[in-house]
């Protein structure tokens, strides 16, 4: 399959750009400019008046630990059905698993059924998009600390326990609300930097290798070079809403897809 790819406007190193937008197969998707910085990634329950206090967190989310970023961009949704089919050209996994029509089927809907070797070869995909590589562009997960930063909306965080609101309701598809299936990108709230559904609707894979925090301060952390598991974040729609608050971790195999887990793309200037 012969891909190639549209790209809105000329896109200069400086991560200048708040926003553009990329068309593959017909199919529109904006990636928005995350400026980087420093944050207390994590959560904690300990101590009210310490930092990161929430009286949900597990231990697995502590200890608070700052840490910064430079410059990326991150997908404004989840990766749709439709980008996936115009990237891909067929489901998830098309030798056992599909989507269908109980979990939810449409253009608009996130893409679901997908391990982290699938959003890989996702990625991989588009990398190899003639346009994408004369732009000096790589698209990739996002690490965790990148996607958490991202979620708790950066530099215009207000703190929120979920990404864009306190009230999970508001930003989130979890078991109470969903009806027991996932939903269209773009129907809740988006957090401070308008990304829609990092809490709830799907699980989202990031590059990191799963392993308990360490306090000391880190810069553009990418985890370990070894591991078992992968790390997922952001909680989904058959998860209670405890698991969409920004801070939670949840880790599984590589090669395990379930329908809800899904990806959002992170973008890097070359």
């Amino acid at each position: 399959m012969n891909l190639t790819a549209k790209i809105s406007k000329v896109i200069p190193a400086d991560y200048s750009l708040k926003e553009i937008e990329f068309i593959i197969g017909g199919v529109k998707f904006l990636m928005k400019c995350i400026e980087g910085g420093t944050f207390m990634m994590g959560a904690q329950k300990s101590n009210v008046n310490e930092s990161n206090y929430d009286s949900k967190a597990f231990d697995w989310e502590s200890p608070i630990h700052s840490v910064s970023v430079g410059n990326y961009y991150i997908g404004e949704t989840l990766v749709t059905q439709a980008l996936w089919k115009a990237v891909m050209g067929h489901t998830p996994m098309p030798d056992n698993k599909q989507w269908n029509a109980q979990d939810g089927i449409g253009d608009n809907m996130p893409a679901y059924n997908i391990s982290y070797i699938d959003a890989k070869k996702f990625a991989a995909t588009l990398n190899s998009i003639p346009e994408i590589q004369d732009a000096g562009l790589t698209f990739r997960l996002p690490t965790e600390a990148e996607w958490e930063f991202a979620c708790k909306g950066g530099l215009y965080s207000k703190g929120y326990r979920f990404s864009g609101s306190d009230n999970p309701e508001d930003v989130a598809w979890f078991d109470f609300v969903s009806e027991g299936k996932p939903h269209p990108v773009k129907e809740k709230m988006p957090n401070e930097l308008g990304l829609y559904d990092m809490s709830g609707n799907l699980f989202e894979w990031c590059r990191d290798w799963y392993t308990l925090y360490k306090p000391e301060s880190q810069n553009n952390p990418r985890g370990p070079e070894t591991g078992s598991r992968r790390v997922l974040r952001g909680g989904c729609w058959n998860y209670s809403s405890r698991a969409c608050r920004s801070a939670y971790r949840l880790n599984d195999s590589s090669l395990h897809a379930d329908s809800y887990y899904g990806l959002r793309l992170v973008m890097t200037i070359n």
